[in-house]
């Protein structure tokens, strides 16, 4: 059941049972591409549809509050896109503290 269809700078995000599913960010795969698109359309606070304990290169294990969120040790910033934020492996590395 789609609640919300809505039409933003080109993509189409659709509302379904409480979760964002955009049109056009299932083919992000790099850490810092996701970063910078999750930012670009201001998203970069929301909370993933799970939280995932990510074990990073260095060692601690934390978990993903927010779809953009640094490693609490090495500050390595991770990044999911909303809509993909269900799938562990969609979560990507973008660089220590990586901003766009």
């Amino acid at each position: 059941m789609i609640f919300l269809k809505e039409k933003v700078a080109g993509s189409i995000s659709y509302l379904v049972g409480g979760a964002i599913m955009c049109n056009g960010c299932s083919s992000l795969s790099d850490g810092k591409a996701i970063v910078d698109h999750v930012k670009s359309k201001g998203k970069e606070h929301m909370s993933p549809t799970v939280a995932h304990e990510i074990t990073c290169d260095c060692g601690e294990v934390f978990t993903l509050e927010t779809v953009i969120m640094n490693c609490p040790n090495c500050e390595m910033t991770y990044g999911v896109t909303p809509c993909g934020s269900r799938d562990i492996n969609n979560v990507k590395q973008a660089g220590i503290k990586y901003v766009s």
